[in-house]
């Protein structure tokens, strides 16, 4: 038994130290991969992990969970989230999100499972810190990294300038960065100095009287060149979090604290108050608005439209919660909650939100009032904790930044959402102050009274049927849905196959019909295949047609499998406008538009229908109507003139584009297309001329088109 306890104490540790080398994993061969391959290992680790666990936790009674606030807390989170799942108004997504989140039930249900893992098996201050150690120092490789992409000799991925690292977000990236100073504080502050000693240890020439260590010197380079990534990342709400952080350890400084410390504290809260007072006045001035860091600090305001949209956005998620107070929709479910009550106002934003960028709204969608308090009994267990039960563990000031780390996640988490990364330091944080303050359950209820031999038989049998679980949960949570992201990006990627499209097709084909969670995005994928297929004039119309069947055959199993998604219901509906097929095109639209009665993008898809099945005057009452909705739309005013133009209402056409374009000669190809269908070529030519001379590089194509009218 010694021996498998031993392997199994060495598989443990490997798990766990492996986590935080998660963040440096990009999975290039992967569809979204800066998200699939770094939620797919943590979900295999943990899979494994847990399964070592459970054997050895049958074995020896002592790796078993212990009683702490923080357990019971996470417990009743995620059995909320269980049953707001359960009742959701979609399961399945609820379930298992999708490749661009990879979050859902399935994730929280790792995270938990991650949090057994780690506290069962981190028994010792000395392992804790080795790990957090081991974070930090993979967190200065990241750090570097984004140094390199700064300076210009690592590409940037999905930005045009702020770096992202390896999470292909800078929002990720900055997080990570947050949480990483506060850690790397909470090793600087680790004795009985006061802060001001340990701020002024560096300088100090009198190292001996502030017990001055050279370790130091790397705590305070990691936070210093960590502070320096994390504001060229140009994130406004973990800069805020940040100072939200510092602000609260100053505040406790200044009321835990006594003598120079606390008279510290002062100092910093007025100067911190003075630098913020400062920094607000001079936020209009040209050194603020040219410097990049601040650029973006400096645009913060209550008047800024991306703070207006935050607040519409915030608005609907309220609105979603009031519908369904108790549960909420479900996680990852704010789709719907969007769709349903979209406000027009957000046609500059993007159309698609699927959070509300703000972790408590989200919280009141995904599992209602019940789901928001249990998540944040989360900080409250590890507030009472840090602030009424000092322990030898942690230094006083090593509290203090514990919790300045925690406010200024929360803070934070006001502006934006989680990633997996943020979550794995969240929970081992948690984990960390669990197995701190951890007892015994009274009674001992998880302390079984069977005999040793037993416990040890009952390990050695439990590791066949725990291997059989762990095959079938790996194949479904893992290995099916690896194998969709890894095909969808070989059918994407693949040029050069002597069958060319066919190929293609067919490989997105098997993803679809492997019937996972990426299913969807594979569908929509073949969908924006399909057109771009249509389009190669090498490929026979056989194929094409094929191809197009295919493609339409799927896309109909996708929405009718997902009644309640929007956005599957418009692609498909478009879709099918697009080849002609206006009858079945309206039902998928007229569904789209139901839950979402107010998406302008919507109503101009289906005034689209109208004007390919002859309906001039139901084609210009959806263009009105989307017009009413929100005039200012640019989009909304060219398709409400082009429903005037087909109904023969050309003065109010021309007033339309004269008050919002200046001009009635507006260049866009609907206008054009409109008046090539009421053939009144003299205006057709006059807009296409327009649209040749905005865009040179069509000149040709337009040449041809005139000479054609």
């Amino acid at each position: 038994m010694k021996n498998l306890e031993k392997y199994l104490s060495y598989g443990l540790y490997g798990v766990i130290f492996l986590v935080p080398f998660i963040p440096l994993i990009i999975a290039k061969d992967l569809f979204f991969p800066f998200i699939t391959g770094k939620n797919f290992v943590f979900r295999i680790l943990v899979e494994i992990g847990f399964s070592l666990y459970l054997i050895r936790a049958l074995a020896v009674p002592s790796f078993r969970p212990k009683k702490s606030w923080v357990l019971i807390s996470y417990s009743f989170f995620v059995t909320i989230i269980s049953l707001a799942t359960i009742f959701g108004a979609d399961p399945y997504r609820s379930f298992w999100s999708n490749f661009e989140r990879m979050e859902g039930l399935v994730a929280h249900l790792h995270l938990f499972g991650y949090f057994l893992i780690i506290t069962g098996t981190l028994t010792t201050q000395k392992l804790w810190n080795k790990f957090f150690q081991t974070s930090l120092g993979i967190s200065v490789l990241v750090s570097i990294y984004s140094l390199f992409q700064l300076l210009g000799y690592v590409r940037i991925f999905q930005s045009s300038d702020r770096i992202e690292a390896t999470f292909g977000n800078s929002t990720y990236l900055a997080v990570y960065l947050l949480i990483h100073i506060f850690i790397a504080a909470f090793f600087l502050f680790d004795g009985k100095r006061t802060l001001l000693q340990n701020i002024l240890a560096p300088l100090h020439p009198a190292r001996r009287k502030h017990d001055f260590k050279i370790k130091d010197l790397f705590y305070w380079g990691v936070i210093i060149l960590e502070f320096i990534v994390l504001l060229f990342t140009e994130t406004r709400g973990a800069v805020v979090g940040l100072l939200c952080g510092i602000l609260a350890v100053a505040l406790l400084q200044a009321i835990l604290r006594k003598g120079n410390g606390r008279k510290f504290a002062i100092g910093a809260l007025t100067g911190i108050c003075i630098l913020i007072a400062g920094f607000v006045f001079a936020r209009e001035t040209e050194i603020l608005k040219d410097f990049r860091v601040t650029r973006r600090l400096a645009s913060i305001s209550l008047t800024d439209s991306a703070v207006q949209a935050r607040f519409k956005v915030w608005s609907i998620a309220y609105d979603g919660f009031k519908e369904r107070p108790l549960l909420g929709w479900g996680p990852e479910n704010f789709t719907i909650v969007f769709s349903k009550f979209y406000k027009p106002e957000l046609f500059n934003e993007e159309p698609w939100f699927d959070r509300a960028h703000n972790v408590f709204f989200d919280w009141l969608i995904n599992a209602g009032l019940v789901g928001l308090l249990s998540y944040l009994s989360l900080f409250v267990a590890v507030l009472y904790y840090l602030l009424f039960k000092p322990t030898g563990a942690f230094s006083p000031n090593q509290r203090i930044v514990l919790m300045g780390l925690f406010a200024a996640y929360f803070a934070q988490n006001v502006f934006v959402f989680d990633n997996i990364t943020s979550l794995i330091l969240f929970v081992s944080l948690l984990g960390y102050i669990h197995s701190t303050y951890a007892q015994e359950w009274r009674g001992k209820i998880l302390a079984t009274t069977f005999s040793k031999n037993f416990k040890e038989s009952l390990a050695y049998y439990a590791i066949i049927p725990v291997l059989i679980v762990f095959s079938g949960v790996f194949y479904y949570v893992n290995l099916a849905p690896f194998t969709v992201a890894h095909d969808i990006i070989i059918a994407l990627g693949t040029q050069d196959h002597p069958d060319g499209p066919s190929f293609n097709a067919r490989t997105i084909e098997k993803a679809i019909d492997r019937k996972t969670f990426g299913s969807q995005e594979a569908g929509e994928q073949y969908m924006q295949m399909a057109l771009s297929i249509v389009q190669f004039p090498n490929v026979g119309n056989d194929v094409k047609q094929e191809i197009i069947q295919n493609a339409s055959t799927r896309l109909s199993k996708i929405s009718e499998e997902r009644p309640l998604d929007t956005r599957a219901a418009l692609f498909y509906g478009s879709f099918l406008n697009l080849f002609q097929d206006y009858t079945n095109a309206l039902t998928y639209l007229e569904r789209a538009r139901t839950l979402s009665p107010k998406k302008q993008q919507i109503l101009f898809e289906l005034g689209n229908n109208y004007v390919g099945r002859g309906d001039k005057n139901g084609a210009f009452a959806i263009f009105e109507e989307a017009y009413n909705l929100e005039p200012r739309n640019s989009n909304a005013q060219i398709m409400y003139a082009v429903g005037a133009i087909i109904l023969g209402k050309q003065k109010l056409a021309d007033d339309v584009l004269g008050k919002h374009f200046g001009s009635r000669i507006v260049p866009d190809e609907r206008l054009a297309n409109a008046y090539i269908i009421v053939k009144d070529n003299k205006r057709a030519k006059e807009v296409l001329r327009a649209i040749g001379e905005e865009r040179p590089e069509l000149k040709d194509d337009i040449e041809t088109i005139l000479k054609r009218l």
